[in-house]
C-alpha cells in the first residue's frame, strides 16, 4: 500500500470533537503530527499502512449521520488511539507486520474491520468512562501478531458487553493482593484464621459460591461477577492460594482472555478512587 495523505478536516474535526472528553492535554499530542494542528501531515509520523486504514474509517464516518455526542464519543475514541499508536512508536515499537492491514481473499483488511467495530460501539456507549479504553484496545491490537481477526472481534464483543463496573472488577481481580481484598490483623484468639502467625480473614466476608452478604448489601454486583465468568474473563480458582480463605475473592484471578482484555484495553489507567470504591464493597465484613 502506498501513503495516503488524511485530510485535515476529516481527522482534525475528530479531535477536536472529542477533546469535550480527552480534553487538552490529548489533542496537544495529536496535534504533534497532524497538519493544521501545530505539526506535520499524519504521514510522517504514522506508517503507511496504519494512516491508510485511519484515512478511510475516519472519512467514512464522516459522511455518517450522527448525533452531537456520539460525534463527540467517535471523536475522543479516535484521539485516544492515535495517541497512544504515537506513544508507540515513539518507543521504537513496530507495528504488526502480518497480514492484519491487507486485504484477505478479496475481504477488507482486519485493522478496518475492528476500528469501524469499536468506533460503532463507541458511537452508542453511554458509560463514556469506556470510551479511552475502546482506544487503547484497537491501538494495541495494531501492533500485537498474536490477535488475529477473529480474536480481535471476539474482544471487541466482549467489551462491548462490559460495563464499566465490570472493567474496574476485572482489574481489582488482576491483583487481589494489591487491592486487599483480604485484611492482615493482629493475631488474635481464632486459631482457625491464622497462617504462618498472620490472621488472614477475609475482609470481605464473602464466598464466591455462598454469596449470601454480598448478595443482600449489594445484588447487582454479585450479579456481574457471575457474569464475569460466565464471559470465561475470571477463574474462581486462581489468586492467592491461601488457606482457609478457599472460596474467597482472593481467590478469583484472571483467565487468559481476561489478561488479554486487561492489557489491551490497558485497564491499569482505570481510576483509582472508582477502584476502591468497588473494592471497599468486597471488602465488606458482617
Amino acid at each position: 500500500m502506498g501513503k495516503k495523505t488524511i485530510s485535515n478536516s476529516d481527522i482534525t474535526d475528530w479531535v477536536k470533537l472529542g477533546s469535550e472528553i480527552t480534553g487538552s492535554t490529548a489533542g496537544a499530542l495529536i496535534g504533534s503530527y497532524f497538519a493544521g494542528v501545530g505539526g506535520a501531515v499524519i504521514g510522517a509520523s504514522i506508517t503507511p499502512l496504519i494512516n491508510e486504514t485511519i484515512s478511510k474509517i475516519g472519512g467514512d464516518f464522516k459522511n455518517m449521520f450522527l448525533g452531537r455526542r456520539e460525534e463527540v464519543r467517535i471523536g475522543a475514541t479516535f484521539s485516544f488511539a492515535l495517541n497512544k499508536i504515537k506513544q508507540r512508536l515513539d518507543a521504537g515499537e513496530t507495528p504488526r507486520l502480518d497480514s492484519f492491514f491487507n486485504m484477505d481473499n478479496g475481504n477488507r483488511p482486519a485493522s478496518e474491520e475492528i476500528l469501524e467495530a469499536a468506533l460503532r460501539l463507541a458511537q452508542r456507549e453511554h458509560e463514556e468512562l469506556k470510551i479511552k479504553h475502546y482506544g487503547y484496545l484497537i491501538a494495541n491490537i495494531y501492533f500485537d501478531d498474536s490477535i488475529d481477526r477473529a480474536y480481535a472481534n471476539f474482544l471487541i464483543n466482549i467489551a462491548n458487553r462490559l460495563s464499566y463496573r465490570k472493567l474496574l472488577l476485572i482489574e481489582l481481580f488482576n491483583n487481589t493482593e494489591k487491592f486487599e481484598l483480604y485484611q492482615k490483623r493482629k493475631i488474635d484468639n481464632t486459631p482457625p484464621h491464622i497462617v504462618g502467625g498472620v490472621d488472614l480473614s477475609l475482609y470481605s466476608s464473602n464466598k464466591l459460591d455462598l454469596r449470601a452478604p454480598l448478595k443482600r448489601r449489594k445484588v447487582d454486583l454479585s450479579v456481574e461477577i457471575d457474569e464475569l465468568e460466565l464471559y470465561y474473563l475470571i477463574n474462581k480458582e486462581s489468586g492467592i492460594k491461601i488457606k482457609p480463605l478457599a472460596d474467597s475473592f482472593a481467590h478469583i484471578g484472571l483467565t487468559n482472555i481476561g489478561s488479554d482484555l486487561r492489557r489491551l484495553m490497558e485497564l491499569k489507567e482505570l481510576n483509582t478512587d472508582d477502584l476502591e470504591e468497588v473494592a471497599s464493597v468486597l471488602r465488606y465484613k458482617e
